[in-house]
């Protein structure tokens, strides 16, 4: 037999809605509560009981047939039926829907469908996406663990790096040691190990065993990569050392780094410029001053007013370099001083 849980409550709206009738309303409202809480522990008492292999209930106006489907000797799969009126739910034309997954380990339902959730309200984190997110997640950690800066063995398996050493060495060296110049950073290894189009038993085994999946992953990972993961472990000295030479050479990038690191939330900040011994005072968006990019910083940024008179002061083909701005201050305070910027002494090398 089916147990009854509606949640429909219907009302005359020519009604007049005296004490009585709001009293009335009052219990029903209760009563409903009452049994959509009855159902709602039923359902999840059938869900964690083996033996209970089909749970019969009507709920919305549907009358549904909920279904178990042992997978493992911990886990269960779970397909419904529906049928309106006094039909069965069992249908020779139709099938039975995907409901979710139970685990006997955690005590926790998994990918439920959206009317079995209205019922039970099942954790978002236990959905196929946050699972696959986390094993993801899980794995890149394993694979920085198990290199640990060490070269690992290539296989057949092994994929070619996107580009070569030489390659590195005349077009990425430069401009990546320049960014982590500015944001005062070192190469890291971060892989993303990538879990896409996860099998039913591979979800099986990231709700029940999520380590032992993540290594599978992590050790497939290294083993498809291990070229580019080589590639890096030789790429990071290169950089490091790139940024020790950028450390002790003079130039604009010592003042662009002290310029991006003095803005913090501002919106409009005002600076002094000066070009040819000319002095002007002008406003511009902080934003762009915290950009990593060489180069001079984009006139459209400052307001109108300021734009005209950098214009007029420099001519139209001027440009603003970190190198230009004296002071950088917000309302009162001073937030950049070019004269307390350290620089290495010696000769800036030639562009």
């Amino acid at each position: 037999s089916y147990g009854r849980c509606t949640s429909e409550l219907s009302v005359n709206p020519g009604m007049s809605l005296l004490s009585n009738d709001k009293s009335i309303l009052s219990n029903r409202r209760k009563e409903i509560e009452i049994m959509a809480e009855s159902l709602r522990e039923q359902v999840i008492a059938f869900l964690s009981d083996r033996s209970w292999m089909e749970l019969r209930f009507t709920h919305d106006r549907r009358n549904h047939l909920l279904i178990r489907s042992p997978f493992d000797e911990d886990t269960d799969f779970f397909y419904l039926l529906r049928s309106h009126g006094d039909t069965d739910p069992h249908d020779l034309g139709g099938a039975a829907d995907f409901a979710g997954i139970y685990s006997h380990l955690t005590y926790q339902a998994y990918t439920v469908c959206y009317e079995l959730n209205k019922l039970i309200d099942a954790p978002e984190e236990n959905g196929k996406h946050f699972i696959s997110k986390r094993i993801s997640q899980m794995a890149s950690d394993m694979v920085v663990l198990a290199i640990h800066d060490q070269p690992v063995e290539v296989t057949e398996e092994s994929k070619e790096p996107s580009y070569d050493r030489e390659y590195f060495l005349k077009y990425q060296l430069e401009e990546r040691a320049y960014e982590h110049f500015l944001m005062r950073t070192v190469p890291e290894m971060k892989p993303v190990v990538p879990v896409e189009d996860i099998t039913a038993e591979e979800f099986v085994m990231a709700i029940n065993h999520p380590r032992q999946l993540a290594d599978i992953y992590a050790r497939r990972y290294i083993r498809k990569r291990a070229k580019a993961l080589n590639q890096f472990l030789w790429e990071k000295p290169q950089i490091i050392g790139r940024i020790a030479e950028l450390e002790a050479t003079p130039g604009e990038h010592h003042y662009r780094r002290a310029i991006r690191e003095s803005i913090h939330d501002e919106k409009m900040v005002r600076m002094q410029v000066a070009k040819d011994k000319k002095y002007i005072d002008c406003r511009i968006e902080a934003g762009v001053l915290k950009n990593v990019d060489r180069g001079y910083y984009p006139l459209w940024r400052m307001d109108a007013s300021s734009r005209k008179e950098f214009e007029e002061a420099y001519g139209s083909e001027a440009r603003l370099y970190p190198q230009d701005i004296m002071n950088i201050s917000y309302g009162k305070k001073f937030l950049y001083m070019k004269a307390n910027v350290c620089v290495p002494e010696g000769n800036e090398p030639k562009k």
